[in-house]
């Protein structure tokens, strides 16, 4: 009867559903540019990364109700600004609301600087236990979020000539696998030359190594 108490306690355990403080500290990491794969090509395994799962859920236990109050004022500051530039481009705009217009834009990158500094104090919090390497890795990957280029070509620091020509190798490739054409030789060789660096081989190689089980991780306590 003991042994049987014991699976049964052992299947609800793992069967638990992802708690709210996961969710929660899931969607925020996913804001700071820290997700499975991410992690992954930083070098941060399931361990790790369920470990930056739980620092995050614990800042946000006293950091939680700053960040949220600080992502809705930059959603409604977007708003107003975008309402009043639409009017200021239509030429509808009253001098009031052009005038508005200009503390509306002031007031939207007040906003974003103080989120993006409670971003950074969880990216801080959360990646307290890593190694040096990897919090400079993740910076990285975050810092270059926007750049349309493969993830292992983001896991170091660049000049912005280097971002534009990667990016566009990145497109010009694309542009000729849509048109069913060879792409140019000078954009594959650069890309190729560029995944073969010792940083992105190594994320690659991470990649292969942990990806996989962190996105199960993720799957376990976040997603069901």
């Amino acid at each position: 009867m003991r042994t049987l108490l014991l699976a049964i306690l052992a299947f609800v355990t793992v069967a638990a559903p992802a708690t709210a403080s996961d969710a929660s500290a899931a969607k925020w990491l996913a804001l700071a540019h820290m997700q499975p794969d991410t992690l992954a090509a930083a070098g941060v395994g399931p361990a790790a990364a369920g470990r930056v799962l739980d620092l995050a859920a614990e800042h946000l236990q006293t950091r939680g109700a700053t960040l949220d109050a600080a992502q809705t004022t930059v959603l409604d500051s977007r708003r107003t600004v975008a309402r009043l530039r639409a009017l200021t481009m239509s030429g509808r705009a009253t001098p009031a609301e052009r005038e508005a217009l200009a503390m509306a834009e002031t007031g939207l990158a007040q906003a974003q600087a103080q989120f993006d500094t409670s971003i950074n104090q969880l990216f801080a919090a959360a990646t307290s236990e890593l190694p040096a390497a990897a919090r400079d890795t993740l910076a990285a990957i975050s810092e270059s979020s926007s750049r349309a280029v493969p993830l292992p070509l983001r896991v170091q620091h660049r000049d912005e000539s280097d971002w534009r020509a990667l990016e566009s190798a990145m497109a010009s490739i694309n542009a000729a696998r849509r048109l069913g054409e060879t792409p140019p030789a000078s954009s594959t060789n650069l890309l190729d030359a560029a995944m073969a660096s010792p940083a992105a081989a190594a994320a690659q190689a991470n990649l292969a190594s942990y990806a996989l089980p962190n996105r199960r991780l993720w799957l376990e306590r976040v997603d069901r």
